[in-house]
Formats: structure tokens, C-alpha cells, sequence
């Protein structure tokens, strides 16, 4: 499968300061949601080119770190064509959006979470749990979203 890459916006270069907010946007769950992908390309060049020239990017970046994840399923991204139908799903034909632990999962242990899920849920679970974030946002997109 493709990496997931991950942008992190942050002004201090090292450890992050603390109680400094955390927030995460994450598009392209499913392989057709390219409107979300691109939001969140577009706002991260926003961030990058309006940092320093924007007192309120600049203010919200000196006090919030954060990640934004443009593409959760580069390899349903890459699946999907102009006409064909919808792709919701990974390169192994799973609904990611299905796939991940849920609360009736509370309470179990990292490896109980993440053994035998798809790699894009593995990756992103490991990625929620190393990061203390305090808002999240998942970007869903289409005619129908369900």
C-alpha cells in the first residue's frame, strides 16, 4: 500500500510545549471523498503561506499544534476513476470506516486494538494513541454519506 502522510503544523521545533492543543483533520476515508482531500490540501498551504502575515493563523499556530491528514486511503484514492462507481473501500476492498475499534473495544490493549485490522486503521490508531488530541475532525464527503 501507498504511505499516509501526515502534515504537522507547529512552531516549536522541539517538544511540544505543555498543555499545547492538539487537533487532527483527517479526509479521504473512503477512496471517493476527494473533496475532503483536497480541502485539507488547501488549508494547509493556507497555514503554511499565511503564518507570519495572518495575526490569527499566526496566533492560532503559536498556541495549537496541528496535524492534518489530506488522504486516510491513498490506496482507495488511487482506485477510483472518473465513471466508475463509488469506492468507499481500501485496496483490500474494506470499508475503513467500518473497520475500526469501537467502544465496545474500551478498555482492551494496543495490540488487542490494532491486531488483524486493515494497515491504514492499524497506522491511524497507533498515530491516536501516541498523541494526546483534543479535537478531531473527519472529513466524509459525497452525495451520500452513511
Amino acid at each position: 500500500g501507498r504511505t499516509i502522510a501526515a502534515l504537522k503544523f507547529a512552531t516549536n521545533s522541539s517538544a511540544r510545549p505543555l498543555l499545547r492543543p492538539m487537533v487532527k483533520y483527517v479526509a479521504n476515508m473512503h477512496g471517493d471523498e476527494a473533496v475532503g482531500r483536497e480541502l485539507m490540501l488547501a488549508l494547509a498551504e493556507y497555514l503554511a503561506k499565511s503564518y507570519g502575515g495572518d495575526e490569527r493563523i499566526t496566533n492560532l499556530l503559536d498556541t495549537t499544534e496541528i496535524h492534518i491528514v489530506p488522504t486516510m486511503n491513498p490506496d482507495g484514492f488511487e482506485k477510483k476513476t472518473l465513471f466508475s462507481q463509488s469506492v468507499r473501500a481500501n485496496a483490500n476492498n474494506v470499508d475503513l470506516n467500518r473497520a475500526f475499534p469501537t467502544w465496545e473495544d474500551l478498555g482492551k490493549s494496543r495490540n488487542e486494538l490494532t491486531n488483524g485490522r486493515e494497515k491504514e486503521v492499524t497506522a491511524v490508531a497507533n498515530w491516536i494513541l501516541d498523541n494526546p488530541f483534543v479535537l478531531s475532525i473527519n472529513f466524509h464527503d459525497g452525495a451520500v454519506v452513511a
